[in-house]
């Protein structure tokens, strides 16, 4: 049962040693398991090889199969999850089907993606969530996963990394306390590099 209802999320075809690289998701009752991926690599027709992290036991682990609240529900918690202060007026801009939707939040045009999936919990059971993917309207761009039943946040991460460059942060992660490419490399008396030419710079 675990393995009855998948599909191919994407194939990608090696140019080189002819493998084709295969990317499989594991879904129950037509809804994905998110982060449940299995990769396939073929070649003639043979697997080479597989990495197989499908769930388990998927059918006694799913806590609902229908959502409750709509995915214009879910966003609107996601945004208050982030702390947009702006006032969104979201609605659905296109439905590729009951559990994959486009979204607007009706302040920017960078479109909102909306799908149905089971989130796994640390107590390894998976809870039927909203995954929401969208950039805020104060730039960053988020992954939020919203319970669907009951409108909690299960996971939020975001996706833009960002640094201020003040002294502290440059002691921090100076990177010539570990490793010095210009000590270690370009003047070494075995360097293959040629001098370099003032006002220029090496590519590697």
């Amino acid at each position: 049962q675990d393995i009855s209802d998948w599909i191919i999320q994407s194939e990608v075809p090696g140019s080189g040693p002819g493998i084709t690289s295969t990317y499989i998701v594991q879904r129950h009752q037509g809804t994905e398991i998110f982060n449940a991926q299995n990769n396939v690599w073929v070649k003639n027709g043979a697997v080479l090889n597989m990495e197989n992290i499908f769930v388990s036991n998927l059918a006694s682990k799913v806590n609902a199969t229908t959502p409750i609240l709509t995915a214009l529900q879910a966003i609107s918690k996601a945004y208050n999850a982030v702390r947009v202060t702006k006032n969104p007026t979201f609605t659905i801009t296109e439905t590729k089907d009951a559990k994959n939707l486009i979204l607007s939040d009706g302040l920017q045009e960078d479109a909102i993606s909306a799908k149905l999936v089971y989130q796994k919990t640390a107590s390894n059971q998976l809870k039927l969530a909203w995954e929401l993917q969208f950039y805020a309207p104060n730039g960053n761009a988020w992954d939020v996963r919203v319970d669907a039943l009951n409108g909690s946040i299960i996971e939020k991460n975001n996706l833009t990394i960002s640094c201020s460059f003040d002294k502290k942060h440059k002691d921090d992660h100076d990177v010539k306390s570990t490793f010095d490419f210009e000590k270690m490399v370009a003047k070494t008396s075995n360097s293959f590099l040629p001098p370099g030419t003032p006002g220029s710079y090496r590519v590697i």
